[in-house]
């Protein structure tokens, strides 16, 4: 990442950073351009490397809105692009008293992006923060909601990090994020035949206002950052791919489930790892969550073929008949997915509620409530999954399927049961109680 400070008080770049050739280090410098077209230009000072590198972009509509934009430009030599970088530019507003690492892109909640505030007058003890939160899931009109918080200067600067409050407004997944057309179906009898890309919500698109006040809440300085992008949780390690390992395992029926933010799937191809053919009209509109959700025997790859695209690798497993599939709700509230091998268990658990009949002077049930649970196997898995095997038990719900049924379930425990040291592998039961639906 190489970073550009721009204030907008003095009109001036304040930058200098490394950007990497070949294995090589060369200084870069920025210069604006002011004549004509505002903008910036990216020129090598180590010429010894007959490197060029130059990329202009407008950025006379962002000067006075402090924030983080992302720009990429692609490194050549001799005609051959070696690597795509992104530059950074940070707009720095109101005599430096803000500054922000919060991307103009999509950001992350629980990332630790911050809004570093210095007050603007010595009486000034306190900020409300007012945050204008737009949600939009498919086929649903925008809902707005608007949060206020107040914070304590404690010294002359105040550090927030916004996400942490918007995180708690993601809602949970519903079963029509989960699986695609199940939701209109009836409780049996549907299996996913398909590859399917589709868009399933908005990121939240948020408005930040802070307001500075005295102790008589006097006001004083004002500052906004306009149209900010988030996703619930932590940026995965799979990223651009929102899930939490790198590597993952699957059987040749096991049905797959990826989320990206549609214009890092449209730029990096993200379907390649399905080797089929998909509508890519769903990926172009920008910042929006897709799912891509497809079973492994449709794809193009022979059954002992590794599934890799950029930094994930689906590998198979040793093949099992009828595996069965999990959709749950990941760390980034969109649906991720695990593959259970056979065999499981059912249970009903009952539970009676006794009372005293007093005109006939007898005990008597009075009630009697029926609970039911299914413990899947897990098979081997790889010891990177165990983060997502977490995941899975701290999900609010999960869609379980079994032959061609699917029930909706709540993850109540898994246990360890076996453990390969020579292949680190583990294997565990999961417990799930099936939600009864009125």
């Amino acid at each position: 990442m190489y970073e550009i400070v721009y204030n907008t008080t003095e009109d001036t770049f304040i930058g200098h950073t490394l950007i990497s050739v070949t294995g090589a280090l060369s200084p870069v410098t920025f210069t604006p351009l002011w004549a004509g077209n505002a903008g910036f230009e990216i020129t090598p000072t180590a010429h010894h490397l007959q490197t060029s590198i130059q990329r202009t972009e407008h950025i006379a509509s962002i000067l006075t809105t402090p924030g983080v934009y992302d720009y990429e430009f692609s490194v050549s030599r001799n005609g051959i692009i070696y690597s795509i970088a992104t530059i950074r530019v940070q707009v720095v507003g109101y005599m430096h008293l803000l500054r922000t690492n919060i991307s103009s892109r999509e950001n992350f909640c629980l990332d630790k992006n911050y809004i570093r505030l210095t007050k603007s007058a010595s009486d000034v003890d306190r900020v409300r923060m007012t945050l204008y939160m737009q949600f939009q899931r498919r086929n649903e009109q925008p809902t707005l909601i608007t949060q206020d918080y107040e914070y304590v200067f404690m010294q002359d600067e105040l550090i927030i990090y916004p996400g942490q409050e918007i995180h708690d407004f993601f809602e949970d997944i519903r079963v029509d994020d989960a699986i695609p057309e199940l939701a209109n179906q009836g409780p049996g009898g549907h299996t996913v035949n398909h590859m399917s890309l589709r868009f399933l919500y908005s990121l939240c698109s948020v408005s930040i206002i802070l307001q500075e006040y005295n102790s008589g809440y006097g006001a004083h300085a004002r500052h906004e950052i306009k149209e900010t992008h988030w996703i619930a949780g932590k940026r995965p390690v799979a990223y651009p791919y929102l899930t939490s390992s790198r590597l993952r395992r699957s059987y040749d029926a096991s049905l797959i489930s990826l989320c990206a933010v549609s214009h890092r799937f449209s730029a990096g191809n993200l379907h390649h790892i399905a080797a089929g053919t998909v509508d890519a009209a769903v990926v172009s509109e920008p910042n929006r969550i897709v799912q891509l959700m497809f079973r492994r025997n449709q794809s193009s790859y022979a059954p002992l073929s590794i599934l890799s695209h950029l930094n994930l690798k689906i590998e198979p497993g040793v093949n099992v008949l009828n595996p069965i599939d999990v959709i749950f709700q990941n760390q980034n509230h969109v649906a991720d997915w695990f593959t259970f091998a056979k065999p499981h268990t059912r249970e009903t658990e009952m539970e009676f509620v006794l009372t005293h009949n007093l005109v006939r002077n007898v005990r008597a049930k009075a009630n009697t409530e029926e609970t039911r649970k299914i413990t899947l196997n897990t098979g081997w898995f790889f010891a990177e999954e165990l983060v997502v095997l977490e995941e899975l038990i701290k999900s609010p719900i999960a869609y379980i399927r079994i032959q061609r049924d699917w029930y909706q379930a709540i993850p109540i425990s898994k246990r360890p049961l076996h453990y390969d040291s020579e292949r680190n592998l583990h294997q565990q039961l999961v417990e799930f109680q099936i939600v009864e639906n009125d």
